[in-house]
């Protein structure tokens, strides 16, 4: 039986673990931290899904994962991992890419509609869309169970026989002729290594071009008024992006912005708290777009993006028996399903 050893237990190694196991493959799944840590990128109990991008091929994707990855992800699983109906809202100036994002999904036919911002005010009035002049209605948006999504998966490759080893922090990944050596606490030998370390991973694949950049993220309650009908929402500015969902549990909104980072990228071992000013600067740009602004701050975190150029993924063969699944930038969560298919096909298909 080939043997395929997945470096990292987040949301990409763990999709991939889980087709590689369908495929009938001995998996043995490392992490270097216990289960329900906040030091990398999939913690959390939300995400955003959604089908607006500015690329179509993006766009293309994310119907794919709408249509096919996640409903195969809740029947496996057994349990409700898209909360969908919410809708999300587009919004920005023409200075800014929204104008890029609304070609991008009619090229794709994907089921957004373009809004003047009084329309978009009518039906959503817990926004005031100031500064806006084109807003785009996301109908295929929903709220991704996050946490849920990553106990199950657990549970369903342990049910499996999936091998999973934490605390395991790989030192070296050696790929020979006779296979592939992870170095660790012990040494581990497979006959190929999938690594998806997150902002861990250019440490393992050296040369690899990305950046992990620390993202400050800030939960603030939702008057009683806006928690009935909130939508997921993306403020598209030239040269930012501010993000927002409501809370699985309902009455309060998680917020951030989309930080790509500067220089040569954060360290994700330094264990760093959450900055007060960088939530504070998301909340007074809140005051703009929310009517009555938002409620008190709840709590605050941090996660990382690992970027790479144009926000793109890096996923690919770093070696003969390595491949190498980076550079989420954000939009890892909502794309994991697909992204894990496609490298255990590539793997599997190379094995067999």
């Amino acid at each position: 039986m080939t043997t395929i050893a997945v470096v990292g237990a987040g949301i990409n190694g763990l999709c991939t673990a889980f087709h590689l196991s369908r495929r009938g493959a001995r998996v043995v799944l490392v992490d270097q931290f216990e289960a329900g840590h906040a030091r990398g990128s999939s913690h959390g109990e939300e995400r955003i899904t959604r089908s607006s991008y500015e690329d179509p091929g993006w766009v293309a994707d994310m119907q794919r994962c709408h249509a096919v990855e996640w409903p195969l992800l809740e029947a496996a699983l057994g349990e409700v991992l898209v909360y969908r109906g919410g809708d999300a809202v587009f919004f920005g100036p023409e200075s800014g890419p929204i104008a890029a994002y609304a070609r991008a999904v009619a090229a794709v036919g994907a089921p957004v509609e373009q809004l003047d911002p009084a329309e978009a005010r009518r039906r959503f009035p817990g926004f005031t869309f100031a500064g806006s002049e084109r807003v785009l209605q996301d109908r295929s948006a929903g709220v991704l169970a996050a946490g849920a999504t990553v106990r199950g998966l657990s549970r369903w490759l342990e049910r499996a026989g999936v091998e999973l080893r934490r605390p395991f922090a790989v030192e070296q990944i050696e790929s020979r002729d006779d296979g592939v050596y992870v170095a660790g606490p012990e040494r581990l030998r497979a006959d190929f290594a999938v690594v998806a370390a997150g902002p861990w991973a250019r440490r393992l694949a050296p040369g690899l071009a990305v950046r992990p950049a620390r993202q400050h993220v800030g939960y603030w309650q939702l008057p009683a008024a806006k928690a009935g009908r909130f939508p997921a929402w993306v403020h598209l500015g030239p040269g930012e992006l501010h993000y927002g969902l409501p809370t699985i549990e309902g009455g309060a909104m998680k917020a951030a912005f989309h930080d790509h980072g500067a220089g040569p990228g954060d360290d994700p071992g330094d264990d760093a708290s959450p900055s007060a000013g960088a939530v504070e600067a998301v909340e007074s740009r809140l005051r703009e777009w929310l009517t009555g602004g938002p409620g008190p701050v709840l709590r605050r975190e941090t996660c990382f993006y690992t970027n790479a150029e144009g926000d793109q993924f890096l996923a690919g063969w770093t070696s003969d028996r390595v491949y190498t699944v980076s550079a989420c930038s954000g939009h890892a969560f909502k794309l994991a399903p697909l992204t894990g298919r496609r490298a255990a096909e590539a793997v599997w298909l190379r094995a067999r």
